[in-house]
């Protein structure tokens, strides 16, 4: 690689008559080649004019994107008084002006400023001095400028105040019509702080900490920011008017933390709630120097309940290695056990890390080993289990590519490669094809991508010519997608707040066959905060306290109630949940639809009450109870769940857990007191789990470390061992093709086939020659199955016995199935008559996805029409067989009524059903982190055994039934003393065997009800029906959440390649091994266990009380490091021109950006920040950009180090924050 930079210098002319700025650069071209054949090179050229002061005019970037400014006069003009110096230094304006793109239509965005003059501060010979007066966004439209958003800023102008003067009084942001206050107070309060940091008292003890001996002037702000509706929030700030760290910060609900330091500005302690000792909690700092050639710099971290991690450090600040101690394990609790190991190679790259899992008292060391190409770019990991993972970038490219592209695969210890994917990149540093590739280098998939002139993605084309699936989205200039024109042809379209440049949705509709629907409306308040939503007509509204985001009371569209109590000192999750009932006002009566609920109504005294109560100290849930269901826990010094004690019915039920370090399952003891021992290999794989007689192995392949076998076998019968063998083959991209199931003696094979998006179109299940199934699948262009064809001795039954050959699905644009066509045998082979049924949705009422009624043309096997009633709420009350159902106000299932009897559901108050009642019969279900693990019946117990989430046996009070599962866990055979029962399914996952099924499970290994065939999804959370192909209930996820636009469909119209374990959303599972990463973590929140481990710069949520985590995305990563790398210029030049405040303000956020980028550049392509922090960083880089703007350039091309950007800074790092440590 090559930097050259032209300069404005005239050669041979004497500097006197060069130009002003002759010194700054006007091109700077960056160019890549190869030493092997530097004949063909890559050219990247940023350039740049000047005007004559030396202010930058313009910048045309290497993507095509320039910006221009504009510089007010010396003189001044309008927004800008006369300079006191005479100098041309105060920006105009910015114009952005897209790059030429033929693919959508990106907006020229201007930027203007305002000036205001205010005084020097009184008793001093200084000239007045500027700061900002307004800031405007517009975007240019054909006829003119439109103003987007403008922030305007007032002082206080107070000379002879040296203290107050020129600070920020008041910051307003108007946008839409409606304007958002901020305003600000300052003041000195006068007491002894014990963080304060000032001269100090005499006789102060020198062993004291700096901040607790100075006593002193502390700067007391408080933020008071008031929405356009008048909601407020009030934040209370304390720093040192010494060095200007924060000491102390308040919200309006009397929340504080506060910070001590030592004599070099050090943290020593963050505490939450220091004045109170009920709720307060302490973490804690030592550091350690260097005092002897020998010694090494150490810093340790003392959590909240004591437990010590201490890190170390070579002489460049790079933690080389951590010890932590092991609380858990009474005979090691004094000695540190290591955690972590980095080794650095002479140009300060990291060749090795390794992380100390322990298993028991066994140290378990998982090594990576990283290598690095020419330019000191990672290309390649080496796992703990030998294989390797490259990504090479190639900077050069080629002339179709006309950037650089970049290789990903895998490849095996005997150097087999797998799963190779070639992506091209644009000068935006955004992929514009991503192919996939077999080991013969052929062709298997293609993904073109399409941006506009700012980079947006505009359109994205999946597939080959001729099967080309398109996706359009436009933007608004927020960047946020307005439309979304689908493959189907459907149109959705969202729209937003618009006092607010967040993404904050207020309606969404769909388009599709010239029809429009809306599928939902929101409304924010001032703060941000959800006070309706409607959706299908039902709304809901929100009320909070002053300064909580989270609602205090819900009010259902049936006018029930859910109330919520909180103690913000320890967290955002609630105290105390109670629901209230709404009743009929017998003296009031109006006409309403017949399908809808009659009367208005009136609510109820608050009735049903959960409690909830959390350690004081790490805010984890300790006891909770609802309605005699109660439940206690506790916890590992990790955060790991160590027991549970659940109380039903005035009987106790305890599970045990034990887990390693980094949360592999070691052992779970079950309510019926079996213990399940899982055992791993040095790779951290499981490799055996047993339980009790029945007992698991897993082989992996030594090529790839896939997996390639299980093997469960069955020693409960002292006569006989009973096995099922499960093989696995993969193709070249990794997916799952070939499973070979050995049931104690019975071979079958199944053989997958997929197309070039991972959907699945055939999958054929063979016993020898005999085919007893063959399934062809077929998808529209949104991905929906379209049709679904089957042969073979073992067909699908549908839910009125019908034995299927095909069906076909028709979806309008909302993900509504319209039409299903069945065609079927009249008998149960394949000799007899063919008939076929056409059944037609429709969706009738107020909600245009809710679903009224079906008709079937054959009503010789199918009801000629099923009529569908719903409650206020939306939830299913009468279903397809007349059975009753009945909801609680949390949306929960809590009775279903027969003709003949009734079943009453109970939850506990996390929302998780743990009983069933029928009559005296009463069901009651226990899960662990895998899912169901008990259901205990009045005759019948039964334990469901399951390994690294597969599921493999169930074992009831008098027998074990060994399970052979598809690639989602459906159960297709019963292995047991009777030998095997063969089960299948139809597409939706209505269940049919040869045999009476003996086990509870089924289709994607969820736990089908006796009566109705339900699937209580979420661990109850709601209803899916595979008779209806889809939910009883409307997730609350929907339409503006990842639950989808359609808040009743299952997953998206696709159950072949989906499944849905949350209830929420469909996660897509063309194969095993994705599925199991994705399955673990299906609905990953700012809320989730182990979150708080993620740096808080990423978890930042901004309104929103929880919010989901995305995956880190390479340019993500690349976004952060060039902010970080900012930063020293910035904090350089602020120090040179006396602006302490500015760069103390910037150290900050110095140290929260390089804590942040260390964890992103390890955890590329995993979830692991928020939406909203995406946006920080983004506007983040933005402001970057512009202040670089200003300060000279002087770079060094050549860097030791390229790859850490860290030096220097670990020593500010204060750990990894809990979430209660967060603070809006």
């Amino acid at each position: 690689m090559q930097v050259d930079t032209r300069y404005y210098i005239k050669p041979g002319e004497p500097f006197s008559t060069q130009l002003a700025y002759c010194q700054l650069p006007k091109e700077i071209q960056t160019t890549w080649r190869l030493s092997s054949d530097g004949s063909v090179p890559r050219s990247e050229t940023v350039s740049s004019t000047y005007d004559e002061h030396g202010n930058l005019l313009t910048q045309t970037q290497a993507n095509g994107v320039v910006e221009a400014s504009e510089w007010y006069l010396a003189d001044g003009e309008d927004g800008c008084p006369k300079d006191p110096e005479g100098f041309v230094r105060w920006m105009k304006s910015s114009k952005v002006t897209p790059a030429i793109s033929g693919y959508g239509k990106a907006p020229v965005l201007i930027t203007r400023y305002r000036y205001l003059a205010l005084p020097a501060v009184g008793g001093g010979q200084l000239q007045k001095w500027f700061a900002p007066q307004s800031e405007t966004l517009l975007m240019q439209a054909t006829d003119g400028e439109q103003e987007q958003q403008r922030t305007t800023y007032e002082y206080f102008d107070e000379p002879n105040n040296a203290v107050l003067h020129g600070r920020l009084k008041l910051q307003q942001v108007f946008m839409g019509g409606k304007v958002t206050s901020t305003a600000y107070a300052y003041s000195i309060p006068v007491r002894l702080l014990k963080n304060t940091t000032e001269s100090a008292p005499e006789n102060t003890p020198e062993s004291v900490p700096e901040s607790s001996r100075y006593a002193a002037t502390v700067l007391q702000t408080v933020q008071t920011v008031t929405g356009f509706d008048g909601a407020k929030k009030v934040i209370t700030l304390e720093d040192s008017l010494l060095d200007g760290e924060p000491l102390l910060n308040r919200d309006d609900n009397n929340v504080e933390i506060s910070y001590v330091y030592d004599s070099l500005r050090r943290v020593l302690s963050e505490t939450v709630a220091p004045n109170d000792e009920t709720y307060n909690a302490t973490r804690s700092y030592e550091y350690q120097l260097c005092a002897n050639a020998t010694d090494q710099a150490m810093q340790t971290l003392i959590d909240v309940k004591g437990v010590k991690t201490c890190s170390h450090f070579d002489g460049l600040n790079r933690v080389v290695r951590e010890e932590r101690d092991d609380a858990d394990n009474p005979a090691r609790a004094d000695k540190p056990r290591q955690t972590y190991e980095a080794v650095y190679d002479a140009w300060g790259l990291m060749v090795s890390e390794t992380e100390f899992d322990w298993l028991g008292q066994q140290d378990l060391a998982l090594k990576s080993v990283f290598e690095y190409d020419d330019w000191g770019k990672q290309r390649c990991v080496t796992g703990p289990d030998g294989v390797k993972t490259f990504e090479e970038t190639d900077p050069i490219g080629t002339a179709q590519s006309q950037g650089p592209i970049q290789r990903s695969w895998i490849e095996g210890n005997g150097g087999g490669k797998s799963e190779f994917t070639e992506t091209w990149m644009n000068l935006f540093e955004q992929p514009t094809r991503s192919e996939r590739k077999d080991q013969a280098e052929n062709s298997v998939s293609l993904s073109q991508y399409h941006y506009d002139g700012l980079g947006r993605r505009v359109e994205e084309i999946v597939g080959e010519a001729g099967g080309e699936r398109h996706t359009t989205s436009v933007y608004d200039v927020f960047d946020r997608v307005i439309e979304s024109k689908l493959p189907s042809r459907a149109i959705v379209r969202r729209s937003y707040a618009g006092y607010s440049s967040e993404d904050l949705p207020v309606r969404i509709g769909i388009e599709h066959n010239d029809k429009s629907i809306v599928l939902g409306e929101q409304e924010f308040d001032g703060l941000d905060r959800l006070v309706s939503s409607v959706t299908g007509g039902r709304k809901r509204t929100f009320v909070y306290d002053p300064g909580l985001l989270q609602p205090k009371t819900i009010t259902l569209p049936s006018k029930r109630k859910i109330d919520y109590e909180y103690k913000p000192q320890v967290g955002d999750e609630p105290w105390r949940r109670v629901q209230s009932e709404a009743v009929p006002e017998p003296e009031i009566t109006c006409e309403v639809d017949p399908l809808k609920e009659s009367g208005s109504v009136r609510t109820a005294e608050p009735g049903l009450a959960a409690d909830y109560s959390y350690d004081k100290q790490n805010a984890r849930l300790l006891h909770s109870s609802e309605q005699g269901e109660i439940l206690d826990r506790e916890y590992y010094s990790t955060g790991s769940l160590k027991s549970e004690k659940r109380t039903s019915a005035g009987k106790t039920y305890d599970m045990f857990y034990s887990y390693s370090r980094l949360g592999l399952l070691l052992s779970y003891t079950d309510v019926l007191g079996q213990e399940q021992v899982n055992r791993y290999d040095s790779c951290g794989r499981l490799y055996e789990t047993s339980l009790g007689e029945v007992y698991s192995t897993f082989d992996y392949d030594t090529v790839f470390g896939r997996l390639a076998k299980i093997t469960t076998t069955d020693k409960t019968d002292g006569s006989r061992e009973r096995t099922v063998a499960i093989s696995l083959e993969y193709d070249d991209l990794g997916r799952e093709v070939k499973r070979t199931f050995d049931l104690d003696g019975v071979e079958q094979q199944m053989v997958q086939v997929y197309d070039d998006v991972d959907n699945m179109v055939q999958r054929t299940l063979r016993q020898g020659t005999e085919t007893l199934r063959d399934e062809t699948y077929l998808y529209d262009t949104s991905g929906r199955l379209g049709q679904y064809q089957c042969t073979g001795t073992q067909r699908p039954v549908d839910p009125y016995g019908r034995t299927l050959r095909a069906q076909a699905f028709t979806f309008d644009g909302a993900n509504n199935l319209t039409v299903v066509t069945t065609r079927f045998n009249d008998g149960s082979d394949d000799n007899s008559n063919v008939e076929s049924n056409n059944a037609r949705y429709f969706y009738e009422g107020d909600d245009p996805v809710q679903l009224s009624r079906v008709t079937n043309s054959n009503d010789k096997y199918y009801p000629s029409e099923i009529k569908l009633e719903y409650d206020l709420d939306g939830n299913l009350k009468t279903d397809e067989a007349g059975r009753t159902l009945k909801y609680d106000p949390l949306g929960r299932l809590i009775e279903v009524g027969t003709p003949s009897a009734g079943i009453h559901y109970q939850y506990d108050p996390q929302d998780q059903l743990t009983g069933e009642t029928r009559g005296d019969d009463r069901d009651l279900r226990f899960y662990s982190d895998a899912g169901l693990a008990n259901q205990l019946g009045s005759h019948v117990q039964s334990t469901f055994m399951r390994g690294d989430d597969y599921l493999l046996a169930e074992q009831q009070s008098d027998h074990t039934l060994l399970l052979a599962t598809d690639g989602s866990d459906s159960v297709l055979g019963e292995v047991g003393g009777d030998g095997v029962n063969r089960k299948r399914y139809t597409a939706y996952g209505h269940a049919s065997s040869e045999a009476p099924p003996l086990g509870k499970l089924g289709f994607n290994g969820e736990l089908a009800e006796a009566d109705s065939g339900w699937q209580m999804l979420g661990n109850g959370y709601r209803a899916y029906s595979p008779v209806l192909m889809r939910f009883n209930s409307p997730d609350s996820w929907s339409p503006f959440g990842k639950g989808g636009v359609n808040g009743y469909a299952y997953v998206e119209g696709d159950p072949v390649n989906r499944v849905d374990p949350s209830g929420h959303f469909g996660i897509f599972t063309p194969f095993k091994l994705l599925y199991r990463a994705l399955k673990q973590t299906p609905t990953l929140t700012t809320k989730s266990p182990g979150v708080e481990q993620i740096p808080e710069l990423l978890t930042t949520r901004g309104s929103k009380s929880v919010t989901a985590l995305k995956t880190i995305r390479q340019k993500d990563v690349a976004r952060l490091l060039e902010t970080t790398k900012s930063y020293r210029r910035r904090i350089d030049s602020a120090i040179s021109n006396y602006e302490l405040k500015t760069a103390e303000f910037l150290t900050g956020k110095e140290v929260n950006a390089v804590e942040a980028l260390r964890y992103m550049q390890k955890n590329i392509g995993k979830t692991g920040m928020t939406a909203h922090a995406r946006s920080v960083i983004k506007k983040d880089l933005s402001l970057a950009r512009k202040e670089l703007k200003k300060i000279p350039t002087v770079e060094n091309i050549r860097r030791p180090n390229p790859a850490s950007g860290k030096v220097g800074l670990d020593r500010y790092l204060p750990g990894k924050p809990k979430d209660r440590y967060s603070f809006d």
